[in-house]
């Protein structure tokens, strides 16, 4: 996966709400998957499945032209804050003197002595710069020429709206939209073209797009939707506050190219911090769904606390979600499914490369992927440094129906696909703790490292082949397992690839498998999606307290003491083993 060069003003991808026989996402099953278990996405009535390409449990509408969805009724992302501004806000509904109109159908419209229009005398084209208070209604369309650029001067007080006159039309745009200033919501909108897309440029904050759709950019490197910034390097100027919520993005570059085209559907390049990428929906990407990269491990520190929650991801070229170099990234809440490997990706649902710091992959759903989630080489692309991260957290997933695309199904390779977690990177420590892999070639690898992987509390059930497979000596040395559930007997390779159960693991390395279980895991029904532990099962109250919950309060400010649903953790007399507690 080839690093991405985006450039300011570049020609983004994009899509239209409501547009076109596919823009449900809903496809044959063979397009679409099997669909998810709910638990994350919600249910099917609420956020749609997996299978529909629901907005992934927001209860939004992204692909219908409505007024998009409300947080409730599936909640906020767990984990994630919610962002102070563009979430709640509404556009008014009677004229005022801040009032502008836009529709180049119209035949009265002009811009000549017209600096704001009127409903019978609209502008032809968007205004560049919008005062505080300002409310834009556009209709007519498409929208085409060098490009739209607008700059807000809004307030929290006194906001910037950009909306279609009527929601179930929204006007299409064909060339690139750039968004500067603050506080300005655009949506409602069908960005839909070979130069179109939106990309929110620096300085600005509080910008929010939502409710809107991205679709068939041409070419690549690109993105659907852009914020932060590729060059130039140096410039402190910053992007902060940015959201995108309710949006589709899909069919951007050619998905199935043989070469690396770089077209993702959202990217997240440096000088951008606080971003909200929540409830999309993104597909047929030729690149990844949503990409997050400083470039330089010198720059790590200008891109932090980005968010990526309850989002939809299927069958882009590359992968679900990926972040590059960045400082405290949460991927929480996802559904991730159908990414198999292409000219320029190995096909894992969500993953990380060049070092990030403090990534945290929290209670996402991840099913028929060539990888669950999976790490790649340490050291960059650009710089050839590696990146200074030293803590990963994979807590409280689901990963499901993980086999290689050809069948083969497990070996002795660490190196192999088919895996649930497959680490290939370095010295970060890893963290995996309280995720159920369920019908998978194996259960983790880790190839090459040499950091420790210290995990607690996972539940591994129908592995055909080892649970667990560390390949170096150095990484196995400092490695933990603790409180975990394997099938029975349990399959671990420590250091080689020899393989031995639970006692012959703790024989040869006395403490490595702390109170590991080898047993039926009795979940409830996994043939219909249900991986609740019975009450029955080994898993119940059986765990350890997190080391990690800590670690999570002092950086965010919120616990994380639940499984993937929100259940507060314990409920009984100790921790559950697996993504949820009973």
């Amino acid at each position: 996966m080839k690093t991405c060069r985006w450039s300011v003003g570049v020609a983004l991808a994009l899509c239209c709400v409501g547009c076109g026989s596919d823009s449900d996402g809903s496809g044959t099953p063979s397009a679409g998957g099997a669909g998810g278990t709910g638990a994350a996405g919600g249910s099917a009535g609420t956020g749609g499945s997996a299978a529909t390409g629901g907005s992934a449990g927001l209860g939004g509408s992204a692909g219908t032209g409505g007024a998009g969805g409300s947080v409730a009724p599936n909640g906020w992302p767990l984990g994630i804050p919610e962002p102070e501004f563009g979430i709640h806000e509404q556009a008014p509904t009677t004229p005022d003197a801040l009032f502008y109109y836009v529709d180049n159908t119209h035949p009265a419209a002009t811009d000549d002595d017209n600096p704001q229009g009127t409903p019978n005398a609209p502008r032809a084209t968007f205004p560049k710069t919008l005062p505080a208070g300002a409310t834009v209604i556009v209709s007519g369309g498409p929208y085409a020429g060098d490009g739209v650029s607008i700059q807000a001067s809004g307030t929290a007080a006194s906001p910037v709206f950009v909306i279609a006159k009527d929601l179930n039309q929204p006007p299409r745009i064909e060339s690139p939209v750039e968004l500067s200033g603050s506080y300005l919501i655009l949506e409602h909108f069908d960005f839909n073209g070979p130069d179109s897309g939106v990309s929110v440029l620096t300085p600005s904050n509080h910008i929010v797009v939502r409710h809107s759709e991205v679709r068939n950019g041409v070419g690549g490197p690109s993105a659907g939707m852009y914020t932060g910034r590729w060059n130039p390097e140096d410039d402190p100027a910053t992007a902060e506050h940015i959201v995108f919520w309710d949006n589709r993005v899909h069919d951007n570059g050619d998905w199935k190219a043989t070469f690396d085209e770089d077209h993702h559907g959202f990217a997240v390049g440096h000088h951008a911090n606080h971003v909200w990428v929540v409830g999309n929906v993104m597909y047929h990407n030729s690149g990844d769904g949503l990409q997050i990269n400083a470039k330089k491990a010198g720059l790590m520190d200008t891109l932090h606390h980005i968010y990526a929650g309850k989002n939809l991801a299927y069958e882009n070229k590359q992968t679900g979600l990926w972040s590059k170099q960045s400082t405290d990234v949460i991927f929480s809440q996802n559904t991730i499914h159908t990414h198999r490997p292409s000219g320029s990706s190995g096909g894992s649902g969500i993953g990380f490369q060049y070092g990030p710091e403090r990534l945290w992959i929290i209670f996402n759903e991840i099913y028929n992927c060539e990888v669950g989630i999976s790490s790649s080489t340490y050291e960059g692309d650009v710089d050839n440094v590696p990146g200074p991260g030293k803590d990963i957290y994979v807590i409280g997933n689901l990963i499901h129906g993980i086999h290689k695309d050809d069948g083969s199904g497990p070996s002795t390779d660490p190196w192999q696909t088919g895996a649930g977690i497959r680490f290939t990177d370095q010295e970060a420590t890893k963290h995996v703790e309280n995720n159920t892999v369920y019908d998978a070639d194996v259960g983790l690898t880790y190839a090459r490292g040499t950091g420790p992987l210290l995990a607690a509390n996972n539940l591994f059930a129908k592995i055909l082949g080892a649970h667990v497979h560390i390949e170096e000596s150095a990484a196995a040395a400092g490695s933990k397992l603790d409180h975990e559930l394997f099938d029975a007997p349990g399959l671990l390779r420590w250091g080689s690839s020899q393989g031995v159960d639970v006692a012959g693991l703790n024989a040869a390395f006395p403490g490595a498998c702390v109170a590991c279980l080898e047993a039926d895991a009795q979940l409830v029904d996994p043939s219909a999606l249900d991986f609740h532990a019975k009450a029955s099962s080994p898993a119940v109250d059986s765990g350890i307290t997190s080391t990690c919950w800590p670690a999570f309060q002092g950086v965010f400010g919120t616990s994380l003491a639940t499984d993937r649903e929100g259940t507060t953790r314990p409920q009984g007399a100790g921790v559950d083993r697996g993504a949820y507690e009973r």
